[in-house]
């Protein structure tokens, strides 16, 4: 979880693809777009371990 939170600091501080030079902003628009993707997959792995946890 921490590692996510991390990430999403990281996506909105870093990755600012909206100010960035119209021939960068692709670029970093992608980079923004997978550091939400790496989020989301983390948080399903949590969300996984912590099922499994409370069935045995």
């Amino acid at each position: 979880m921490a590692l996510a939170g991390f990430t999403v600091l990281a996506a909105l501080l870093a990755d600012r693809f909206r100010a960035a030079p119209q021939a960068e902003r692709q670029r970093a628009a992608n980079a923004f777009f997978e550091h939400w993707g790496l989020v989301g997959g983390m948080l399903l792995v949590a969300w996984h371990d912590l099922g499994d946890s409370h069935a045995g």
